[in-house]
């Protein structure tokens, strides 16, 4: 069920210039809906101490209790639009008081925020038991999270139910890193059911996410129940209600957050797939990493309504990918629409086959062909349009330089509906290199677009401007990540 979340456009153009509509809230109200949320946290309204870059504490608007970190804060940042978020990586987290309690079988939450890329595991928010005392060592507390493990893609999960279980509306239940509105509404039920939300659209699981009734505490970035962290998300609006909404309330919720937000249902899929180069490298944080450049609100590379996930994994070859492609709740399950176009998958890979894998050129170019063209588990027989990405790793010499080729020479003959993108040609002039971005002559490659590691300039990973750079296609966008959606 997709919900209408369009605005009433003909109450914002009265006849005979009535009143303009009221200004926009500073940060979301929902007493439209008739209900108190138990918590609001909205970054861009709320008041932070920090040391350094990173938050220690959030001195809470009334009505939420006040947020302390016992380890790594997230960082505030301001976005591309001017928003501010805060960004929880690298085992960031903020903690609620155990004073807070929620019953796992009747709270219903929703995360505004952006989801970095495929990982394990990613928490949201989660909880411990009333009964565990300081020790939080009981492990099934109320949890909202990703998950990907196995190479799935990052479904939304609350405590032991992965979104791919929901019975309907299943493949909208993936995260990606555009800004979305993620939600769960909890049944008192053992087998009441949980509605996930996405951008929207519900998605209801017939069976309960948590057999347990009493918690307390809470932890925006890991879990509370046994001090893991666990992040990879950009946080711009939390909030929870106790007791167990109706399907109607819920919807509610949903309706307001995605009008304050501007947000539309997801139609199109962009998966992004491949090595270190697209997961990010050893110098990029994750928060970072190729689809969350794409994804920048404000930079308009991506429409709104597109879902980018990236699932590329640092040293993949094509046959790591052919896994990831054939696995169990792996990216092909969720696939959006049925137009040609509405799921596109964008394939970097090569580097590793060539080098660790000991394949040539052509041997990599061949099981590049097969990841796509196979005959039943093909990404073109289950209906993506094919991109391949003529991959700009420079330190492996002529052998990067014959796949490059061979590439651009033969991929849209050999692969139907097939597009090569010569990453090689991207022009950028905002880097004050003002030339090639990445050209295969070892010594032409330079720090601003390539990390460097350990005081050595590594030739095959873009730094974090080289990975915006990527992405955009800088002066040249025909030649970057952003010309395919």
């Amino acid at each position: 069920m997709v919900l209408d979340c369009s605005l009433n456009t003909a109450a914002l153009h009265r006849p005979g210039g009535g009143p303009p509509p009221p200004p926009k809230p500073d940060r979301p109200d929902f007493s439209s809906t008739g209900l108190l949320p138990a918590f609001l946290y909205h970054p861009d309204s709320e008041e932070t101490t920090k040391s350094g870059d990173r938050i220690t504490r959030v001195v809470a608007a009334p009505g939420s209790p006040d947020l302390l970190t016992t380890g790594t804060g997230p960082v505030e940042r301001i976005d591309g639009a001017g928003t501010k978020c805060w960004r929880f990586e690298d085992g960031a987290s903020l903690d609620l008081p155990d004073s807070f309690t929620v019953t796992p079988r009747s709270f219903t939450l929703f995360i505004v925020g952006r989801h970095h890329e495929r990982t394990n595991s990613c928490s949201f928010f989660s909880t411990k038991y009333q009964s565990d005392g300081v020790t939080r060592a009981n492990t099934l507390g109320a949890l909202f999270a990703t998950t990907g493990s196995g190479g799935a893609a990052p479904w939304l999960r609350c405590t032991n139910r992965a979104g791919y279980n929901a019975t309907t509306n299943a493949a909208h239940m993936a995260a990606g890193s555009q800004l979305a509105c993620f939600g769960v509404a909890s049944r008192t039920g053992g087998n009441g059911g949980l509605l996930y939300y996405m951008n929207g659209v519900r998605g209801a699981d017939s069976a309960s996410g948590s057999t347990h009734t009493d918690c307390k505490g809470g932890r925006f970035g890991g879990y509370a129940y046994n001090d893991s962290n666990l992040s990879g998300f950009d946080l711009y609006c939390a909030v929870l209600f106790t007791g167990e909404l109706s399907t109607e309330q819920a919807d509610s919720v949903s309706r307001v957050l995605m009008d304050f937000y501007s947000l539309t249902p997801l139609v199109r899929n962009l998966i992004l797939e491949g090595d270190s180069i697209t997961a990010g490298g050893s110098e990029i944080p994750t928060g970072d990493n190729t689809a969350m450049a794409l994804t920048e609100p404000g930079m308009g590379l991506v429409a709104g309504n597109v879902r980018v996930i990236n699932m590329a994994i640092a040293g993949a070859m094509t046959s790591d990918a052919v896994n990831r492609r054939d696995t169990a709740n792996g990216w092909p399950s969720a696939k959006l629409g049925d137009r040609v176009g509405d799921n596109i998958l964008a394939f970097q890979v090569g580097r590793n086959d060539t080098s660790s894998g000991g394949l040539s050129p052509e041997q990599t170019y061949q099981a590049i062909l097969s990841y796509w063209n196979a005959n039943s588990n093909g990404v073109v027989a289950r209906g993506w349009r094919p991109y391949q990405m003529a991959n700009i790793a420079c330190d492996a010499g002529e052998t990067s330089v014959d796949l490059h080729d061979r590439i651009l020479d033969s991929f849209s003959t050999d692969v139907l509906g097939g597009t090569a993108i010569d990453l090689q040609r991207i022009r950028d002039s905002g880097g004050g290199h003002g030339d090639d971005f990445a050209p295969f002559a070892f010594d032409a490659q330079n720090a601003t677009y390539f990390q460097t590691v350990g005081g050595v300039l590594d030739t095959t990973h873009p730094s974090i401007y080289g990975t915006k750079v990527m992405a955009s296609g800088g002066d040249t966008p025909q030649y970057g990540y952003a010309a395919i959606a």
